[in-house]
């Protein structure tokens, strides 16, 4: 075919380019313009055999410009570039505009050249026999040329809709480089497609890996016996590295030996296999009678000894290191803000929940909250915080620590300062700070429940309102303009907060949050779930549930909105969302609950009726939706009520054994024994070496190891537990509260 002259217009300076480049060296000779208008000049003072025009452009748009080209001469063909796949609507351009034929962007080079030899065949065979006296033979072959076109255009439609919609990345690799792709690849690498296409396969792929993934690739095209799938590691622009699953075949491209390869983003799995393997390594050590459990517990007992002192090795190596990294300023803030207790004893009977779920996106940062209960002259009272620091870096976890630990060395410093008044002084603090820049701010809710009254001071800056739910009717409160609510932190220095309070109830539940979690169908759907359906969704729950613990609401609400914005698995344990997201709900429980009082004369006694009592108490778990009774409950009754019985009423026939329990978001157990007491808080570790081998401290490391929290009160003769209902659940509230409350008392928090 002789050397053809291309019209080519497009706004956009680099496709014009991008288009030079891939006709020219095809032997065509391009013509290039800005917008319409261009082009129909040019075309009424040059000889175009074919124009190429996209379809959106200033001063004159794609299709009126066709038509004048087409008013100026008939015979040039022409090609509309668009990235609208609705096919009714490009048919409708070409048979009421008369365009040859129209490309999806984005588009190769090969699909362009296709396409205008096509147009140029045409625009010669209508140029030979426009003038013949068959023109019914014309219009069948046209008509039938049209519908091949039709034909191959929604096939290579499918064709991308299919490759591009796919939930794998998609690739096609030869001499090192990769020639295809679907957009799938940029999400999985975090580089754009022109990048992908210029650098070395091997460039993407972690170094330990390189070798073997080449000589795979080489063993496919070679028709040598090689894996049908494979899994290796590759590296993200941004220097992250995921683990993927590759499945390969041999194919052909441009006419040689290449590899096809689907490849599946499988990190996640990496990880709940690791974790799976490590809860089975748990469950194989676990006790399973009393005898046995001693014996397997030296072993794990010295193994956690091993552990230590690699622990202790890896964070001296840290330390020499000097370096501070965001998982480091992380542990420094939880280390500060400690774990809340989940269970705080109020005044007539009642007791606070406090149940916590806590999720940072693939980088840290963002969300803090802190839970503390002070005494104050014999008054008592619980502050909960969640705030909110804007940005997800290193830099912003070190902000969050600095205002977490103003914020509580002013709790502790000016105990009767009201909320908004301590909320105001602490925003001062940072406004004039030097770590706070103009963009850096920090939503917050922050309340103050006075154990006595029950009532519940709030402050809440720029944050998201808070649910109350009471009698099975769910509540905003803090909603924006109303009581209460204010600007963010750092916003405005010498700022005056407002304060609004409401008293609360037996068995009110509150339910405060992140943004994180309205927003979570944002990242893949590009909406959020505004306030008021966020409410009418926990209306719902409450409704087909009447009577639901805070925390299976906080649950059930955490994996609809997941279901719903396809992120994570819809499990509480899992954020694939682009922000933090942090639950804290709280509710008002009655401490009241079943008691039974025995005077066993005899071992034999004790343990029926200790058996008798586990029976009916693991029917009721198990209506009640509590995970394995056995072994945790059996065997924390068991130890508790036989200490009562032996070391603490010592065997006396004419001593009661006092034992209560209650329902609630946890199960909760009391032992009362009516002996001397003794110092708890001396019991002996029996996982300290030299202790290993001696028969006292068993039982309660076995209760300690088994139960969420032990509190011990009336100097030893009343034991406190509660178990959580899942039996995964260890929360390990004890240790970080008693970490953070020495810090606490040293750093005036």
């Amino acid at each position: 075919m002789q050397e053809a002259n291309i019209l080519i217009a497009d706004d956009d300076e680099n496709i014009r380019d991008l288009l030079t480049e891939m006709l020219e060296p095809e032997g065509f000779q391009v013509f290039r313009a800005a917008n319409g208008k261009e082009a129909v000049q040019i075309a009424g003072q040059h000889p175009i055999h074919a124009a190429v025009l996209d379809i959106r452009m200033p001063v004159m748009d794609g299709i009126e410009a066709l038509r004048e080209i087409k008013k100026t001469d008939p015979s040039i063909e022409v090609l509309i570039i668009t990235g609208n796949a609705n096919l009714e609507n490009l048919r409708m351009t070409i048979v009421d505009n008369g365009a040859f034929d129209y490309i999806l962007k984005p588009f190769f080079q090969a699909e362009l050249i296709h396409a205008l030899r096509n147009a140029l065949l045409k625009r010669a065979y209508m140029l030979v026999n426009g003038q013949s006296g068959k023109k019914d033979r014309i219009a069948r072959l046209e008509a039938d040329f049209e519908e091949r076109t039709r034909q191959l255009r929604e096939s290579q439609i499918k064709y991308k809709e299919i490759i591009e919609n796919s939930g794998d990345s998609i690739m096609v690799y030869q001499d090192g480089h990769l020639k295809f792709m679907n957009t799938n690849m940029t999400e999985l690498t975090g580089y754009t497609l022109d990048e992908l296409f210029s650098i070395p396969f091997a460039r993407l792929l972690f170094p330990k890996d390189r070798e073997t993934v080449e000589n795979i690739c080489q063993d496919i095209m070679e028709h040598r016996h090689a894996p049908p799938t494979s899994c290796f590691r590759i590296m993200r622009k941004n220097g992250e590295m995921v683990w993927v699953e590759a499945g390969s075949k041999r194919t052909i491209w441009e006419e040689r030996s290449a590899v096809l390869t689907f490849i599946r983003d499988i990190t996640d799995r990496k990880r709940t296999e690791d974790a799976l393997r490590s809860a089975h390594d748990g469950l194989e050590r676990r006790v399973e009678a009393r005898t046995a459990e001693l014996l397997k517990a030296n072993s794990r007992l010295k193994h956690e000894i091993v552990e230590r002192k690699q622990i202790e090795a890896d964070m001296k190596s840290l330390l020499k290191k000097q370096e501070i990294d965001i998982g480091l300023a992380k542990d420094i803030l939880n280390l500060i803000n400690g774990f809340p207790s989940r269970h705080i004893d109020l005044s007539a009977g009642l007791s606070l929940f406090v149940h916590a779920i806590s999720l940072p996106c693939l980088t840290e940062g963002g969300d803090h909250f802190f839970v503390k209960t002070f005494d104050i002259s014999g008054r008592r009272k619980t502050v909960i915080s969640l705030k909110d620091q804007s940005g997800h870096a290193v830099n912003c976890v070190l902000r969050s620590i600095v205002t977490d630990m103003i914020h509580q060395s002013l709790l502790h410093q000016y105990e009767t300062l009201s909320p908004e008044t301590t909320m105001s002084m602490l925003n001062n603090f940072i406004c004039c700070s030097d770590i706070f820049k103009t963009e850096d701010f920090v939503t917050s809710v922050t309340t103050e429940l006075d154990h006595e009254t029950l009532m519940l001071r709030y402050v809440s800056n720029g944050h998201p309102p808070f649910l109350l739910i009471r009698d099975n009717e769910v509540t905003l409160l803090s909603e924006i303009g109303k009581p209460g609510t204010n600007i963010p932190l750092a916003w405005k220095n010498n700022h005056t907060f407002s304060g609004a309070s409401i008293r609360l109830q037996k068995g009110d539940r509150l339910v405060f949050y992140t943004d994180g979690l309205n927003e979570m169908p944002h990242m893949r759907h590009d909406q959020i779930i505004n306030f008021e359906e966020l409410k009418a969704l926990a209306g719902d729950m409450i409704l087909q549930h009447p009577g639901m613990t805070v925390s299976d609401i906080m649950e059930m609400m955490f994996r609809k909105i997941a279901a719903i914005s396809h992120a994570g698995a819809g499990q509480s344990d899992k954020n694939t969302s682009d922000d933090d997201i942090t639950m804290v709900g709280i509710e008002v429980e009655d401490r009241n609950g079943n008691e039974e009082i025995w005077k066993p004369k005899d071992f034999e006694e004790t343990a029926s009726l200790t058996a008798d009592l586990f029976q009916r108490i693991a029917d009721e778990w198990r209506r009640q939706e509590f995970e394995s009774p056995e072994p945790r409950l059996q065997v924390i009754l068991e130890e508790a009520v036989w200490n009562a019985w032996k070391h603490g009423n010592q065997k006396d026939p004419r001593k009661t054994i006092t034992i209560r329990w209650r329902y609630g978001n946890d199960f909760h157990l009391e032992i009362i024994d009516q002996g001397e007491g003794f110092a708890y808080e001396e019991v002996p570790d029996p996982t300290i070496k030299k202790n290993l081998t001696r028969a006292f401290g068993r039982g309660i490391f076995f209760i300690r190891n088994f139960a969420s929290s032990v509190k011990w009160e009336d100097r030893g003769r009343q034991i406190r537990i509660t178990l959580p209902r899942q039996s995964d659940a260890r929360l390990g509230e004890q240790g970080n509260r008693q970490i953070s409350g020495e810090l606490g008392k040293i750093l005036k928090l």
